[in-house]
């Protein structure tokens, strides 16, 4: 059993190295097909790049990493960006530490985090039928805003933003607006 108050959130330190944190991709998104991209052979390189300016938060349990999320300053631009923007990337948990309120708590630091920074719109990005990370997401206050197909994956991809500090935009106008680039999508692709 798994006691929640002995969960300890913190940056990334050198306590945790990067073997540490690609055996967590690995178990958390082994055989995932609804991830982004290939998490589980990402290198340490790619990892720090895609970092650039931001930070990874841990949740360790009895010394023990049990979760990461990465948050990073970006250029993104788009109709739901208001006051600078960053990405949420690399959610991990592994699976005996699921259902402890790992991923809402990793959340809620790199929202702290882009705040203290001064960003106001923070996005995550994630396979459209990527049901948990959606869910996780929409429990957290994040709203789908946007339909995307990339190149380097073979899926469509959806976008959901989170606000902070600024009052978001209606609901209906990003429903509205992520069903219309859905349909254009999905007819352009034919």
């Amino acid at each position: 059993m798994i006691e929640r108050e002995k969960i300890v959130y913190r940056e990334l330190d050198e306590t945790i190295d990067f073997e540490q944190i690609h055996e967590l991709l690995v178990a958390a998104h082994a055989g995932n097909e609804a991830v982004d991209f290939d998490t589980t052979n990402v290198s340490k390189e790619e990892f720090l790049k895609k970092m650039g300016e931001g930070t990874v938060f841990t949740a360790t349990y009895e010394d023990r990493l049990a979760g990461i999320m990465m948050v990073a300053p970006t250029k993104k631009k788009g109709w739901y960006v208001k006051g600078g923007c960053a990405d949420l990337r690399f959610i991990a948990v592994y699976p005996e530490f699921a259902g402890n309120g790992i991923a809402s708590r990793l959340i809620s630091c790199c929202l702290g985090w882009a705040g203290d920074h001064g960003i106001k719109t923070a996005v995550w990005t994630t396979a459209y039928n990527n049901a948990a990370a959606i869910a996780t997401a929409v429990k957290n206050g994040f709203i789908i805003v946007d339909y995307m197909k990339f190149r380097s994956v073979r899926h469509p991809s959806v976008r959901m933003a989170r606000w902070i500090g600024v009052k978001p935009p209606a609901a209906a106008i990003c429903k509205a607006y992520y069903l219309f680039k859905r349909t254009y999508t999905s007819i352009r692709s034919k």
